[in-house]
Protein backbone atom coordinates (compact mmCIF):
# COMPACT_ATOMS: atom_id res chain seq x y z
CA UNK A 1 0.00 0.00 0.00
CA UNK A 2 1.09 3.51 -1.07
CA UNK A 3 0.44 6.89 0.19
CA UNK A 4 2.66 8.87 -1.71
CA UNK A 5 3.78 8.78 -5.01
CA UNK A 6 7.10 7.03 -5.55
CA UNK A 7 10.00 8.24 -3.97
CA UNK A 8 13.80 8.10 -4.74
CA UNK A 9 15.24 5.28 -2.71
CA UNK A 10 18.76 7.16 -2.62
CA UNK A 11 17.30 9.58 -0.34
CA UNK A 12 14.39 7.87 1.74
CA UNK A 13 11.78 5.30 2.02
CA UNK A 14 8.94 4.62 4.72
CA UNK A 15 7.29 1.53 5.39
CA UNK A 16 3.72 0.66 6.40
CA UNK A 17 2.16 -2.47 6.84
CA UNK A 18 0.14 -4.22 4.57
CA UNK A 19 -3.13 -3.15 6.09
CA UNK A 20 -2.21 0.03 6.29
CA UNK A 21 -1.71 3.00 8.99
CA UNK A 22 -3.25 1.83 11.97
CA UNK A 23 -1.96 3.92 14.62
CA UNK A 24 -0.73 7.43 15.01
CA UNK A 25 2.80 6.46 15.67
CA UNK A 26 5.41 8.12 13.33
CA UNK A 27 9.19 6.62 13.05
CA UNK A 28 11.98 8.78 11.87
CA UNK A 29 15.62 7.68 11.33
CA UNK A 30 17.51 10.24 9.72
CA UNK A 31 21.42 8.94 10.71
CA UNK A 32 21.30 6.02 9.45
CA UNK A 33 22.05 5.81 5.26
CA UNK A 34 24.62 3.61 3.88
CA UNK A 35 24.08 5.30 0.10
CA UNK A 36 27.06 7.04 -0.62
CA UNK A 37 26.33 10.21 -3.38
CA UNK A 38 28.59 9.86 -6.16
CA UNK A 39 29.70 13.52 -5.67
CA UNK A 40 30.81 13.51 -2.05
CA UNK A 41 34.07 14.21 -2.71
CA UNK A 42 35.42 13.16 0.95
CA UNK A 43 39.23 12.97 1.93
CA UNK A 44 38.79 11.03 5.13
CA UNK A 45 38.57 7.05 5.08
CA UNK A 46 35.50 6.19 4.07
CA UNK A 47 35.71 4.07 7.86
CA UNK A 48 36.05 6.73 9.47
CA UNK A 49 32.62 8.33 8.00
CA UNK A 50 30.54 4.55 8.56
CA UNK A 51 31.61 5.17 12.16
CA UNK A 52 29.66 8.04 11.86
CA UNK A 53 26.51 6.08 10.78
CA UNK A 54 23.88 4.73 13.53
CA UNK A 55 23.61 1.42 12.51
CA UNK A 56 20.81 -1.05 13.27
CA UNK A 57 18.52 1.29 15.01
CA UNK A 58 15.99 0.79 11.87
CA UNK A 59 16.59 -3.05 12.25
CA UNK A 60 15.76 -2.50 16.30
CA UNK A 61 12.76 -0.48 15.59
CA UNK A 62 11.06 -0.85 12.16
CA UNK A 63 9.25 -4.22 13.18
CA UNK A 64 7.72 -3.16 16.11
CA UNK A 65 6.30 -0.08 14.83
CA UNK A 66 4.84 -2.15 11.72
CA UNK A 67 3.29 -4.40 13.88
CA UNK A 68 0.85 -1.64 15.29
CA UNK A 69 0.39 -0.52 12.67
CA UNK A 70 3.22 2.67 12.78
CA UNK A 71 4.79 4.17 10.09
CA UNK A 72 8.31 4.12 9.83
CA UNK A 73 10.60 6.81 7.28
CA UNK A 74 14.49 5.85 6.77
CA UNK A 75 16.64 8.76 5.47
CA UNK A 76 19.22 6.39 2.94
CA UNK A 77 22.07 9.04 2.72
CA UNK A 78 24.73 9.30 5.30
CA UNK A 79 24.50 12.44 7.78
CA UNK A 80 28.23 13.17 6.81
CA UNK A 81 26.73 13.83 3.62
CA UNK A 82 23.95 16.19 4.63
CA UNK A 83 22.53 16.34 8.30
CA UNK A 84 18.82 15.92 8.44
CA UNK A 85 19.14 17.11 12.28
CA UNK A 86 20.20 20.48 11.22
CA UNK A 87 18.58 23.75 10.71
CA UNK A 88 19.18 24.65 6.89
CA UNK A 89 20.77 28.15 8.23
CA UNK A 90 23.23 25.92 9.96
CA UNK A 91 26.16 26.76 7.62
CA UNK A 92 30.04 26.38 8.02
CA UNK A 93 32.07 29.44 6.75
CA UNK A 94 34.89 27.16 6.76
CA UNK A 95 34.13 24.92 4.07
CA UNK A 96 33.83 27.78 1.30
CA UNK A 97 36.40 30.02 0.35
CA UNK A 98 34.04 32.71 0.19
CA UNK A 99 31.34 33.82 2.53
CA UNK A 100 27.88 32.23 2.13
CA UNK A 101 25.48 34.30 0.68
CA UNK A 102 22.51 33.83 2.69
CA UNK A 103 21.86 34.30 6.40
CA UNK A 104 23.35 31.96 8.88
CA UNK A 105 21.97 30.70 12.49
CA UNK A 106 25.01 31.88 15.45
CA UNK A 107 23.35 29.57 17.57
CA UNK A 108 24.03 26.35 15.25
CA UNK A 109 26.64 23.06 16.12
CA UNK A 110 28.51 24.67 12.48
CA UNK A 111 31.13 26.13 15.65
CA UNK A 112 31.58 22.78 16.43
CA UNK A 113 32.21 21.53 12.74
CA UNK A 114 28.83 20.01 12.81
CA UNK A 115 26.79 21.93 10.33
CA UNK A 116 23.81 20.94 8.28
CA UNK A 117 26.99 20.04 5.94
CA UNK A 118 29.27 18.72 8.45
CA UNK A 119 33.54 19.72 8.16
CA UNK A 120 34.53 18.01 11.21
CA UNK A 121 33.98 13.67 12.38
CA UNK A 122 33.19 13.36 16.48
CA UNK A 123 37.15 12.38 16.65
CA UNK A 124 37.97 16.18 15.23
CA UNK A 125 39.34 14.64 11.60
CA UNK A 126 39.01 17.09 8.51
CA UNK A 127 36.02 15.51 5.81
CA UNK A 128 37.49 17.51 2.78
CA UNK A 129 40.82 18.28 1.81
CA UNK A 130 39.27 21.12 -0.21
CA UNK A 131 37.23 23.80 -0.15
CA UNK A 132 33.18 22.61 -1.27
CA UNK A 133 31.30 25.46 -3.63
CA UNK A 134 28.24 27.18 -2.42
CA UNK A 135 26.70 25.12 -5.68
CA UNK A 136 27.03 21.81 -4.86
CA UNK A 137 26.43 22.56 -1.35
CA UNK A 138 22.81 24.42 -1.94
CA UNK A 139 22.02 20.87 -3.89
CA UNK A 140 22.66 18.73 -1.51
CA UNK A 141 19.98 20.48 0.36
CA UNK A 142 17.68 20.51 -2.49
CA UNK A 143 18.43 17.17 -3.52
CA UNK A 144 18.02 15.63 -0.30
CA UNK A 145 17.85 17.61 2.28
CA UNK A 146 14.41 18.95 1.49
CA UNK A 147 12.57 15.89 0.01
CA UNK A 148 13.28 13.94 3.37
CA UNK A 149 11.51 16.68 5.13
CA UNK A 150 8.93 16.86 2.67
CA UNK A 151 8.26 13.48 3.21
CA UNK A 152 8.05 13.52 6.42
CA UNK A 153 6.20 16.41 6.93
CA UNK A 154 3.47 15.15 4.83
CA UNK A 155 3.38 11.78 6.69
CA UNK A 156 3.11 13.59 9.89
CA UNK A 157 0.26 16.22 8.33
CA UNK A 158 -0.98 12.73 6.80
CA UNK A 159 -1.57 10.75 10.06
CA UNK A 160 -2.75 14.19 12.32
CA UNK A 161 -5.63 14.41 9.33
CA UNK A 162 -6.77 9.98 10.07
CA UNK A 163 -6.04 10.22 13.77
CA UNK A 164 -5.96 13.58 15.37
CA UNK A 165 -2.52 13.13 16.92
CA UNK A 166 0.92 12.19 16.07
CA UNK A 167 3.08 10.31 18.12
CA UNK A 168 6.32 10.77 16.43
CA UNK A 169 10.03 9.23 17.47
CA UNK A 170 13.18 10.46 16.31
CA UNK A 171 15.55 7.64 16.82
CA UNK A 172 19.09 7.90 17.22
CA UNK A 173 22.21 6.20 18.55
CA UNK A 174 24.80 8.09 20.84
CA UNK A 175 28.77 6.61 21.08
CA UNK A 176 29.23 5.05 24.75
CA UNK A 177 32.27 7.14 25.17
CA UNK A 178 30.41 10.46 24.90
CA UNK A 179 28.15 9.14 27.33
CA UNK A 180 30.71 8.56 29.82
CA UNK A 181 32.61 11.74 28.89
CA UNK A 182 29.27 13.13 29.97
CA UNK A 183 27.64 10.83 32.91
CA UNK A 184 31.34 9.98 34.58
CA UNK A 185 29.03 8.30 37.57
CA UNK A 186 26.33 6.65 36.28
CA UNK A 187 26.12 6.77 32.27
CA UNK A 188 22.46 6.44 30.69
CA UNK A 189 21.22 3.66 28.29
CA UNK A 190 18.47 5.78 26.89
CA UNK A 191 18.31 9.76 26.74
CA UNK A 192 15.03 10.84 25.35
CA UNK A 193 14.82 14.47 25.09
CA UNK A 194 11.43 17.26 24.16
CA UNK A 195 13.30 20.40 23.92
CA UNK A 196 12.39 20.90 27.70
CA UNK A 197 8.98 19.93 27.68
CA UNK A 198 8.33 21.81 24.10
CA UNK A 199 7.93 19.30 21.66
CA UNK A 200 5.74 16.56 23.04
CA UNK A 201 3.78 16.56 25.92
CA UNK A 202 4.75 15.68 29.77
CA UNK A 203 2.17 12.57 30.24
CA UNK A 204 3.23 10.60 26.86
CA UNK A 205 7.30 11.32 27.54
CA UNK A 206 6.80 9.91 30.95
CA UNK A 207 5.25 6.86 29.86
CA UNK A 208 7.87 5.76 27.47
CA UNK A 209 10.39 7.05 30.12
CA UNK A 210 9.09 4.81 32.68
CA UNK A 211 8.49 1.94 30.41
CA UNK A 212 12.56 1.93 29.45
CA UNK A 213 13.06 2.23 33.55
CA UNK A 214 10.86 -0.96 34.22
CA UNK A 215 12.44 -3.01 32.12
CA UNK A 216 15.55 -2.20 33.68
CA UNK A 217 17.05 0.54 31.51
CA UNK A 218 18.34 4.09 33.18
CA UNK A 219 17.21 6.85 31.38
CA UNK A 220 17.95 10.40 30.99
CA UNK A 221 15.63 13.58 30.15
CA UNK A 222 16.65 16.26 28.10
CA UNK A 223 20.23 16.20 29.27
CA UNK A 224 23.15 16.08 27.00
CA UNK A 225 20.92 15.71 24.22
CA UNK A 226 17.85 17.99 24.15
CA UNK A 227 16.67 17.24 20.65
CA UNK A 228 17.72 19.07 17.36
CA UNK A 229 15.95 20.46 14.56
CA UNK A 230 13.76 17.96 13.74
CA UNK A 231 11.54 17.24 16.75
CA UNK A 232 12.05 21.48 16.60
CA UNK A 233 9.85 20.92 13.34
CA UNK A 234 7.39 18.72 14.12
CA UNK A 235 6.53 18.90 17.70
CA UNK A 236 3.68 21.16 18.44
CA UNK A 237 2.02 19.10 21.49
CA UNK A 238 -0.54 21.64 21.58
CA UNK A 239 -1.69 20.89 18.07
CA UNK A 240 -1.76 17.02 19.17
CA UNK A 241 1.84 16.81 17.70
CA UNK A 242 4.12 15.34 19.96
CA UNK A 243 8.12 14.42 19.07
CA UNK A 244 10.78 12.65 21.22
CA UNK A 245 14.14 12.43 20.23
CA UNK A 246 15.55 8.73 21.48
CA UNK A 247 18.87 8.53 22.01
CA UNK A 248 20.18 4.66 22.72
CA UNK A 249 23.73 3.87 24.02
CA UNK A 250 24.98 1.93 21.21
CA UNK A 251 26.84 -0.37 23.84
CA UNK A 252 23.73 -2.01 24.35
CA UNK A 253 23.33 -3.60 21.01
CA UNK A 254 26.51 -2.77 19.56
CA UNK A 255 30.57 -3.38 18.97
CA UNK A 256 31.68 0.37 18.50
CA UNK A 257 35.06 -0.92 17.13
CA UNK A 258 33.80 -3.55 14.61
CA UNK A 259 30.72 -1.82 14.15
CA UNK A 260 29.18 -4.87 14.04
CA UNK A 261 25.92 -6.50 16.30
CA UNK A 262 27.32 -7.55 19.85
CA UNK A 263 25.78 -10.78 21.56
CA UNK A 264 23.07 -8.33 23.66
CA UNK A 265 21.97 -7.38 20.43
CA UNK A 266 18.98 -10.08 20.53
CA UNK A 267 18.25 -9.49 24.09
CA UNK A 268 17.97 -5.64 23.53
CA UNK A 269 15.87 -5.87 19.92
CA UNK A 270 12.94 -8.28 22.22
CA UNK A 271 12.83 -5.17 24.57
CA UNK A 272 12.59 -2.56 21.98
CA UNK A 273 10.18 -4.52 20.66
CA UNK A 274 7.99 -5.32 23.96
CA UNK A 275 8.34 -1.24 24.83
CA UNK A 276 7.10 0.02 20.97
CA UNK A 277 4.28 -2.36 21.03
CA UNK A 278 3.32 -1.27 24.34
CA UNK A 279 2.62 2.17 22.91
CA UNK A 280 -0.40 0.69 21.22
CA UNK A 281 -2.00 0.81 24.88
CA UNK A 282 -0.99 4.47 25.52
CA UNK A 283 -3.95 6.25 26.41
CA UNK A 284 -3.82 10.15 27.16
CA UNK A 285 -4.39 11.31 30.69
CA UNK A 286 -7.30 13.92 30.70
CA UNK A 287 -6.22 17.23 32.27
Amino acid sequence: MKILQEIDKNICEYAISDKGIGFPLLVDLPHGGRIYPDDFGFSCPRRALELCEENYVDELITRPSLMIGGTVLKANFPRTYVDLNRSMDDIDQLLFDAPWEKPITPKGRSVHGHGIVMRLIRAGEPIYSRTLSHTEVQNRIETYYVPYHNVLGYLSDHILDKFGVVYHLNCHSMPSSIVANSFPQMQPDIIIGDLDGRSCNLDFRTYLVNGFKDMGYRVAVNHLYKGAEIINRYGQPAWNRNSLQIEINRALFQDEKTGQKNRNFSYFASDIEKLVISIKNYTPQKP
